[in-house]
């Protein structure tokens, strides 16, 4: 499995929020990581990292859109809830039996849909 490189096209033009969204790309490479080490123990662990920081940035990501003229935040945040409870399913499942690189690529397409569907809309708030 390739790492993800981040790219450009993620940004949304507000630092803190695309450093996070950097933060998080980076945990789900050491999920590749270790998971192509064979380590399942290592990427069961980066996951809940991974997972503790979407968290830490929902919260963050909140506040920013309900700072924000023109955007409804409801379908976000509804989105936000929706990735918590997917994800945290694809940690229990992998805490009792991993599951390898499909349980991966799941998370990053998690991750990244999100980030495509939702987040960019905060760029046109940033990016000129």
């Amino acid at each position: 499995m390739n790492r993800i490189e981040w790219s450009e096209n993620f940004s949304t033009g507000h630092g803190p929020t695309d450093a996070q969204h950097k933060g998080i790309i980076s945990d789900c490479n050491i999920m590749i990581e270790h998971l192509s080490s064979g380590d399942t123990a290592r990427c069961s662990q980066a996951m809940s990292d991974c997972l503790r920081n979407c968290e830490q940035h929902f919260v963050e990501e909140s506040t920013l859109l309900r700072s924000l003229d023109g955007i409804d935040p409801s379908e976000h945040f509804s989105d936000h809830q929706q990735i918590l409870v997917h994800l945290n399913g694809l940690k229990k499942k992998c805490e009792k039996v991993c599951s390898g690189q499909a349980c991966v690529s799941e998370v990053l397409h998690t991750i990244i849909s999100h980030m495509l569907k939702h987040d960019l809309k905060i760029r046109q708030h940033f990016i000129y």
